[in-house]
């Protein structure tokens, strides 16, 4: 069962004073998803695939896990949810990037339960800087240093523009993404990608490998929601 953090800062109040914001599910005045929402979502298992939804263990199946190279996945709210769905479209492409901190917030206790024992640090799927000028900002960014604080590692870089994954098909997206990620610093040892949604696995993917070949040795995945 989720539940709404209580604590908020007081420029997050007076923010909040200014500019209410109405649930997505019920549309009283409270937060993206209201308190009560909230407690109704399904917390999606781990030993259920991210990916392929089979049987796993650590969020990903045998086939998952070596076709991603990553040692596991959390992502705990399906994104077939209508207000899952509603709330992340909202804080990707409607500029209503706090609806990333309401559920940041939710998952927290939950994510860091899932996650095993380690040395971590944490990255964000990295935007060029052409989509990040265009949007403003980047939710993947927003939800890693809600989690990690300072832990972040910033040595990872898109070098080329790519179409939107959502667009394309299963094949397509892997293609898309080929050689497009870049380490440019030595990565730690431990590292936690961080991403909004995971469907198919390949934008993941894509940065896990560049990241092996780095040095990294343990990575896992968070995200708030499967497809």
């Amino acid at each position: 069962m989720l539940r709404a953090r209580q604590s908020r800062s007081v420029l997050d109040w007076f923010k909040r004073l200014l500019f209410p914001v109405y649930c997505l599910g019920c549309g009283s005045e409270s937060d993206w998803i209201c308190p009560q929402r909230l407690k109704q979502l399904e917390i999606m298992s781990d030993r259920r695939c991210a990916i392929c939804k089979k049987a796993a263990i650590g969020g990903l199946c045998p086939k998952c896990r070596k076709l991603t190279q990553l040692d596991g996945v959390i992502a705990p709210l399906d994104y077939q949810n209508p207000l899952i769905k509603q709330v992340l479209s909202t804080a990707k492409y409607d500029g209503g990037w706090d609806a990333i901190t309401c559920l940041s917030a939710a998952l927290h206790e939950e994510i860091i339960r899932r996650l095993p024992e380690g040395d971590w640090y944490y990255a964000y799927i990295p935007q060029t800087k052409q989509r990040s000028a265009k949007r403003g900002y980047n939710q993947s960014e927003i939800f890693t240093k809600l989690l990690a604080n300072e832990r972040i590692f910033l040595g990872i870089k898109k070098i080329r523009e790519t179409a939107a994954q959502a667009t394309l098909t299963k094949a397509e997206r892997r293609t898309n993404l080929k050689n497009v990620f870049k380490v440019v610093n030595k990565p730690p040892e431990e590292i936690v990608l961080c991403d909004d949604v995971i469907t198919t696995g390949s934008t993941l993917s894509a940065v896990v490998r560049p990241l092996r070949k780095a040095g990294a040795k343990r990575i896992w995945a968070i995200t708030l929601a499967h497809d």
